[in-house]
């Protein structure tokens, strides 16, 4: 290619001379830039378009300058490798490289280039063509930082929802995502600030973490220079993002008029720009986390809206761990008040047999335990002619003086709805009866009740442990056996003295039982459990009914214990499982679909065989493992833990759900029940019936409820009887009802029919579901 000091083509006729003319027009306007240059490299040709870019004149470059006078001291190390693989191959394609301007400035530009060789192969001059990727070149260097920006905001999100899963301190929560903010997100500052509602509307700086060794170098995060009030001090991204309720981003802090207060604090800790994010909960706004960067324009686009997500799952996380300390603090209550009798303070009956069985196993062999049961008696007419809450405090009165009486002697308990228990440990039986009479003497006086003078007689039931039973259940029962004898005695006051009250009903029941069984005299009947969010029967439970040839109606309170304590138990479930297997298939096949739930006990889940007969049984019969519930008691889950865990977790993978039923009258573990596979908790008749009389025993339900509900469970509450009940059960939210008020237990025809007709609205659930809703 020639100079352009001298025409090209000087021997070109005109037309010709012309049409080149024309050609180079085209060249020097061209989109792109072109130039040709020596196999050296010297410039001999430039187009306008490359002056343009470059900002020379065409004499500046050609013949004087080498192209690569014009790379870029950065971009010669590459220039370099490629201009020797050019020498070998002739040509080079999209080489980017930064080219240097007259005025200083740089374009990038992506190089293609090719040798133009004579018949000999050497080079007689080398042409390229240049585009301009300057603008694409920035939009990618742009797009990176943003990328990468969005990357670290992702990074302190995911961070944040990791550390939320196991948070149970607010403190411990908040300092540690400032922490992450601050090292995962590469951000100089972080800090969460509350808005208080003072005069002066200050932020309470929660928690903060900084890049520096100073954790105090932030703008606009001191306590004593920030408010969240319309005025000078408020100005600041913090105080503006909690008065307005949206994020507020300064971009350059060091040029922002409304951040001239926090400049000099921004020189000095080495950040230029800052982000607030106001976090919310329950619509309110209360507080920011504010975010300081060491770059100007640190805070855009998709950036931003990862913060804000930031922010939104922080007010989440603050909710989430406030609730979860609240849901804490009722586990422990429950678990203080599972021990205890709510109504007198005293221990419980599940405490006292703890008791017992650690005063056997620690006392010396040969050593006497003596376990009292005292009782009031006639309190049903008591109950009747002062009222339930006078009642209530005549007990607690009891309680008392019982207490004051033995001093610090013996241990109380409450065992029921008129008895107490008294143990007293290494105490012979004349000891014992001394104890009796002091107790007798002691509840003589009458106790005042609204000013009214109040008597009672008690009679007292003594058995003796090992002489009278080697167990804590046995040795319990047989001093209630003793106190009922001593109702009719004239000392009011015996010892167990053997099988005269207890062994002839007992074994002439016990064979009755075996002989109900083989010969079905007993019956299933049924009770609806009512879903309280969508009003309708959400299943039933299975109740067992004997009745008895000669005796009439036998109470399941009075054949349930002596199968408990014989083993017929297992063939008195078996029996039952049968049976509603049976019944589950007749209604599946009649195009009726309701779970139902079976009682098991102790002795069931102690036996081996017991869930491979269900899974036999539910297959025998052709029925979705769904359709069966089991309910186990408190006490039951304590029994064996490892081999209930076993069991529990047998029966989830087939597919049948388990509830624990009777809550509150046992003395399970939470942290135990936390990890068993169970799908509800069955809060007992007992709790129900007094919640309108005890806001102690309201507390309980309401503690149980919110416990469930932190543990992912559903609750039922049996023993409804009235619509006080289950309006306060639904406010509190219970799942389900089931009582008296809506079905007693029925025959399986009759609960079809009931279940088909059952009307909701009638009982006030569709207005109470969508109150819930």
């Amino acid at each position: 290619m020639s100079n352009s000091s001298s025409p090209p083509f000087p021997d070109a006729s005109p037309s010709l001379r012309d049409s080149l003319l024309e050609a180079r027009a085209l060249y020097d306007q061209a989109g792109c830039g072109y130039h040709a240059a020596t196999a050296e490299g010297l410039l001999l040709e430039v187009n306008d378009t490359l002056l343009q870019w470059l900002g020379y004149q065409r004499d500046e470059l050609v013949g004087k300058r080498h192209f690569r006078d014009l790379i870029t001291p950065a971009s010669q190390p590459t220039f370099d490798v490629c201009c020797a693989q050019f020498s070998v191959s002739g040509q080079v394609r999209n080489l980017e490289v930064e080219l240097s301007c007259a005025s200083g400035e740089a374009i990038v530009a992506l190089v293609s280039a090719t040798a133009v060789r004579d018949r000999d192969g050497h080079c007689r001059y080398v042409q390229a063509l240049l585009v301009d990727i300057s603008v694409r070149h920035r939009a990618e260097r742009r797009a990176e930082r943003l990328a990468q920006r969005t990357f670290r905001a992702l990074r302190v999100l995911s961070a944040m929802n990791a550390e939320l899963v196991n948070a149970d301190q607010e403190k411990t929560f908040l300092d540690a995502v400032c922490r992450m903010v601050v090292n995962r997100g590469g951000y100089r500052l972080a800090s969460v600030g509350y808005a208080e509602h003072d005069r002066q509307r200050r932020v309470r700086v929660a928690a903060q973490a900084s890049a520096n060794a100073n954790a105090n170098d932030g703008a606009d995060n001191d306590e004593a220079s920030i408010s969240w009030a319309d005025n000078a001090i408020g100005q600041g991204p913090t105080g503006r993002a909690i008065r307005t309720g949206t994020l507020q981003i300064s971009q350059n802090i060091l040029t922002d008029p409304q951040m001239t207060a926090w400049q000099d604090q921004a020189r000095a800790a080495g950040y230029q720009s800052a982000i607030a994010l106001p976090l919310s909960a329950g619509g309110v706004v209360i507080g920011a986390l504010s975010i300081w960067a060491p770059e100007p324009d640190a805070f855009d686009g998709d950036e931003a809206d990862l913060l804000m997500e930031l922010a939104n799952g922080l007010a989440f996380g603050i909710h989430t761990v406030r609730a979860r300390i609240e849901h804490l603090r009722a586990q422990e209550m429950v678990a203080r008040l599972a021990y205890h009798d709510p109504l007198t303070g005293l221990a419980n009956r599940p405490r006292l047999l703890i008791r017992i069985r650690d005063a056997m196993t620690q006392t010396a062999a040969g050593q006497p335990l003596a376990l009292m049961t005292v009782v009031i008696e006639r309190f049903s007419d008591i109950l009747a002619g002062i009222g339930v809450r006078p009642a209530d405090q005549l007990l607690a009165q009891v309680a008392d003086r019982l207490t004051s009486t033995l001093g610090g002697r013996a241990s109380a308990a409450r065992v029921g709805s008129k008895s107490f228990a008294v143990l007293l440990i290494d105490t012979a039986e004349t000891a014992a009866r001394d104890c009796a009479q002091q107790l007798r003497d002691a509840m003589r006086p009458s106790f005042m009740l609204a000013g009214i003078p109040v008597g009672i007689e008690i009679s007292i039931g003594v058995a003796m442990a090992p002489a009278h039973a080697d167990d804590a259940e046995t040795l319990l029962l047989r001093s209630g056996l003793a106190a009922r004898a001593a109702a009719s005695s004239p000392e009011a006051c015996e010892f167990y003295s053997g099988s005269a009250l207890e062994d002839r009903r007992w074994l002439a029941l016990l064979g009755d039982l075996r002989a109900a069984i083989e010969e079905q005299q007993l019956r299933l009947y049924y009770q609806p459990k009512i879903d309280v969010r969508s009003g309708q029967v959400a299943g039933a439970e299975a109740l067992l009914r004997w009745t008895h040839p000669q005796r009439g109606k036998v109470s399941p309170a009075e054949f349930m214990p002596i199968a408990e304590q014989t083993g017929v138990i297992a063939q008195l479930t078996d029996y039952v499982l049968d049976a509603v297997l049976r019944q589950l298939r007749a209604w599946c096949d009649q195009g009726f679909v309701l779970p139902v739930a079976v009682n098991v006990s102790v002795r069931n889940f102690s036996d081996a065989g017991f869930v491979d007969r269900v899974i036999s049984g539910l297959a025998r019969h052709g029925v979705d493992p769904s359709l069966l519930q089991l309910e186990l008691t408190e006490s039951t889950l304590m029994e064996e833990p490892s081999r209930t865990r076993s069991q529990l977790s047998r029966l989830q993978r087939h597919g049948v759900t388990t509830s624990i039923d009777d809550f509150g009258t046992g003395y399970s573990s939470l942290a135990y029940i936390a990890n068993l596979p169970v799908a509800s908790l069955k809060i007992d008749r007992s709790f129900v019936s007094r919640m309108h009389d005890s806001p102690r025993v309201q507390g309980i339900v309401a503690a149980t409820i919110s416990m469930a509900e932190a543990l992912a469970l559903g609750t039922v509450a049996e023993g409804v009887e009235n619509r006080a009940q289950a309006e306060a059960l639904i406010a509190l939210g219970c799942d389900q009802l089931q009582g008296y008020w809506f079905c007693r237990p029925v025959p399986a025809d009759t609960l079809r029919n009931w279940v088909q007709s059952f009307q909701p609205q009638v009982w006030g659930l569709v207005q109470s579901a969508d109150l819930m809703s």
